[in-house]
């Protein structure tokens, strides 16, 4: 098992209360521009998407086909990861959403 000092942890710690304290008193307002915003928007489809499809198919297939090295390959997955969790998010997960609250609101109802 392993085990990480507390001398190690305790910076750590110090970070994510220090960011937590930092968005509650509004502090943080610089990140919300909009590129960032649009990726939390996208995050929860390219979560499921990025880690079996760029680890698996695109980069060993682009360095097999290709030779590009590594850092090229790893990019050129994650700008296409980028486009996949975008369409998904798009055109299946927010319609979905949608579809659910209406269905729901008229069960509901009745």
């Amino acid at each position: 098992m392993y085990y990480l000092p507390f001398s190690k942890y305790l910076p750590v710690l110090v970070v994510y209360f220090t960011l937590f304290a930092l968005a509650i008193y509004g502090r943080l307002k610089f990140l919300t521009i909009k590129p960032l915003l649009f990726m939390g928007r996208i995050s929860y489809s390219f979560y499921l998407i990025h880690q079996y499809l760029s680890s698996q198919i695109i980069i060993p297939g682009i360095q097999k086909y290709t030779g590009l090295n590594f850092y090229l390959a790893v990019s050129i997955a994650f700008a296409v990861c980028m486009c996949l969790a975008s369409l998904t998010t798009l055109y299946i997960e927010e319609p979905s959403v949608r579809y659910g609250k209406v269905f729901l609101k008229k069960e509901i109802i009745q």
